[in-house]
């Protein structure tokens, strides 16, 4: 009858200690603002943490929890299946079921009080996005307003990271309570698994899919963000192999999805596995394989000629940001009075000057000698020659 308090007493100084370092930290931002005059600033700044955190928090917790206690109706009998005597014993569910009966809510609690606060971080976000308006310009990819990219976009890849993880989470976890609880056991028959656990872990596996296709759409907007072209954004394997492939990919999630929910009322599980090893398949090869081939046998060949355009686009982004666009061109007349006289004053300057530089050049080189095998350009000096 003791452990049982002294277990609540550590769980409560485990919570209790991390806040009390963030009330001091909390305290002494309170006495910055009010004495600079921003006290409004830190009020905004707490109740979108407070709100952020708790939101998460609440989220995570109703959906690991009623999906635990889901699992009550799938759960089989206290049988020890063991196939050939290559499966070690599982321990019986009547011993560990009162235990976790028992842990289940303060561990949902004290999970979900975590993820509250690291999400609390992203109260930027989520303040942006309320706050978001129109730039009145459009990126030349997806044409869509740039303020998207700016205010929507990160907090929109954070929602589907965090509603991806959780669900993931949730899956192995009820996944883990059928194991243990003989809901998906092994026969010499092979696995058998209850009607109500196959419905139950198939649903939250479509649930999964679904937000992977969702991440597969917003995939496709950061490949404006993607450094691995000429220049930064877009490049010539992003928009003609990864873009189409992302598209093929929300595809196959969504059918896969589908095949698990049909696989509900199915028997077996041939059909869903079908449909989730074509995503898999899709996801692992063609996301690396493809945009790979296609970057070395159809760009490193002629890149200049392949990134113009991209390139064009970068600097018109560019000049636009820095408001370089709209600079007047003025001329400027040339006087043609070099003499011997001036390059001797400024004979140091002169004998400074590089011959070439290195990183174009030997980039030129590659493209202009290498297609000939006997070529290959590793190194260019740096050097004066008098």
């Amino acid at each position: 009858m003791r452990r049982v308090p002294i277990l609540v007493l550590l769980v409560t100084l485990l919570v209790l200690l991390p806040l009390a370092g963030q009330a001091v930290t909390l305290y002494t931002d309170w006495l910055w603002f009010q004495e600079v005059g921003f006290s409004g600033v830190f009020k905004t700044i707490l109740f979108a943490k407070v709100v952020v955190g708790l939101v998460a928090g609440i989220l995570v917790f109703l959906l690991l929890y009623a999906n635990l206690r889901l699992t009550a109706p799938g759960q089989g009998k206290d049988v020890l299946a063991v196939l050939e005597d290559e499966i070690p014993q599982l321990p019986s569910w009547l011993m560990i079921q009162p235990l976790y009966r028992r842990l289940l809510l303060p561990a949902c609690l004290l999970l979900s009080l975590f993820v509250a606060g690291q999400a609390s971080g992203q109260w930027h976000g989520v303040i942006r996005f309320l706050n978001r308006g129109p730039f009145g310009f459009a990126d030349p990819l997806f044409q869509r307003d740039v303020g998207f990219y700016v205010f929507s976009y990160p907090l929109l890849t954070y929602v589907y990271q965090f509603v991806f993880l959780t669900l993931l989470v949730t899956l192995l976890a009820a996944g883990a309570v059928y194991v243990l609880s003989r809901g998906i056991r092994l026969s010499p028959q092979g696995p058998v698994v209850t009607p109500w656990a196959k419905g139950h872990l198939l649903t939250l596996v479509a649930a999964l899919l679904v937000v992977k296709a969702w991440g597969y759409s917003l995939d496709r907007y950061g490949l404006l963000f993607s450094p691995g072209g000429a220049s930064f954004g877009a490049s010539y394997t992003d928009v003609n192999a990864t873009l189409p492939l992302l598209n093929v990919l929300i595809a196959l999630a969504g059918l896969a999805a589908i095949g698990c929910l049909v696989q509900i009322g199915r028997p077996g599980i041939r059909l869903a596995l079908g449909g989730v090893v074509l995503w898999l398949a899709g996801s692992l090869l063609g996301l690396t394989a493809y945009p790979t081939v296609m970057q070395r046998f159809r760009v490193v060949p002629n890149e200049i000629a392949a990134e113009r355009p991209y390139i064009e686009r970068t600097i018109a982004a560019t000049n636009r940001a820095y408001g370089l666009d709209r600079i007047e061109e003025q001329p400027f007349p040339v006087r043609e009075e070099l003499t011997a006289e001036v390059l001797r004053r400024n004979d140091a300057t002169i004998e400074n000057i590089r011959l070439w530089e290195h990183r174009p050049l030997l980039d030129s080189y590659a493209q202009l000698q290498e297609f000939r095998t006997y070529y290959t350009f590793v190194d260019a000096d740096n050097d004066r020659y008098w």
